[in-house]
């Protein structure tokens, strides 16, 4: 009735492991599918990440090698429409490899509407904990694309370009990133945290120009911030403003259109506020020093700047702070 259940194809009847399957190997040289439904009767996860699990105009030139309990398949090409969740493949090239270890990337090409990378590496799985070791190569990358795939992505305004090199089980993974977007850059080594709510991650980085605002989609919330930040953060994503302790710095920082020179500072993010345990900076030519000050991060944003200025021009001041200019 031209309804295939793959499932049913397959007799599983060699194991390796904990892996069965067909006994004999088998190699299907050519495949072409033109105009294809696809429906999976399951949800398919790889630790944080989820797949399609409904695909439509699905278009593709494959091969398929099998060898017990292993097996491959080679894209010359692949596009399609897939839901639940949602994502659109505009073209898909390089292999997928299946066996006792995981899952093996081998230079697997995607393009979508917004997004371009390359991947290569493979995804550990069996009795122990995920594990990753992947290479990504990312000319253009949407966050907010991918955010049905990763959930933690969906509320990230950020389109971007990278490299990356991530290594680890998901409950701390390695990362070696080269980032590039108009949030903002970012490059260093951390280590995340993706199997907890909105993700949590520490380590230290160069960050050039970061925009809180677009990282949050707040657009009442913009920053500008340049320095080397050393952090152990629960970064919230799509759930709440980043919490935790950092260190900072740079040459500069401004955040919500206050801005301040050669800071040094060290603190604490809450749900609520930008705690600063102490800091020195040159704030519109004025030496600053402070203590236990804070940062309200609501409406009407209160602030609280116990410590010292040298030399303050209240002319150098912005136009938004009441004083005599």
């Amino acid at each position: 009735d031209g309804r295939w259940d793959l499932g049913r194809l397959v007799k599983r009847d060699a194991q390796e492991q904990e892996r069965t399957g067909p006994g004999r190997p088998i190699e299907i040289v050519s495949i072409e599918i033109s105009d294809a439904t696809v429906t999976l009767s399951d949800p398919v996860q790889f630790g944080a990440a989820h797949i399609p699990t409904r695909y439509e105009k699905l278009d593709a030139s494959l091969s398929f090698t099998y060898v017990p309990v292993r097996w491959a398949l080679n894209f010359a090409r692949l596009s399609f429409r897939g839901s639940a969740p949602d994502l659109t493949i505009d073209r898909l090239t390089g292999g997928i490899e299946n066996g006792p270890a995981g899952l093996v990337f081998n230079t697997l090409a995607v393009v979508t509407p917004r997004s371009d990378f390359t991947l290569d590496g493979k995804i550990e799985k069996g009795d122990r904990p995920t594990t990753i070791g992947l290479d990504v190569h990312a000319p253009r990358f949407a966050f907010q694309e991918w955010g049905g795939i990763i959930n933690g992505l969906r509320n990230i305004a950020i389109e971007a370009r990278f490299d990356t090199a991530l290594r680890g089980p998901l409950t701390r993974l390695e990362a070696d990133l080269q980032f590039q977007s108009a949030g903002g850059g970012i490059r260093g080594a951390f280590w995340l945290n993706t199997t907890v709510p909105g993700w949590r991650g520490a380590g230290t980085v160069n960050v050039d120009r970061i925009n809180l605002a677009r990282w949050l989609s707040k657009p009442d919330k913009p920053s500008d911030i340049t320095g080397r930040l050393a952090f152990d953060l629960e970064f919230g994503f799509g759930e709440h403003f980043p919490r935790g302790t950092y260190a900072f710095d740079g040459p500069h920082a401004m955040y919500m259109n206050y801005a301040g020179d050669n800071i040094r500072a060290r603190g604490r993010l809450t749900d609520d506020a930008a705690l600063v345990t102490e800091a020195t900076a040159v704030a519109y030519g004025a030496a600053v020093s402070t203590a236990n000050a804070s940062i309200g991060l609501s409406e009407p944003f209160p602030f609280h700047f116990p410590g010292t200025i040298a030399a303050l021009d209240l002319r150098r001041l912005p136009m938004p702070i009441p004083v005599p200019q």
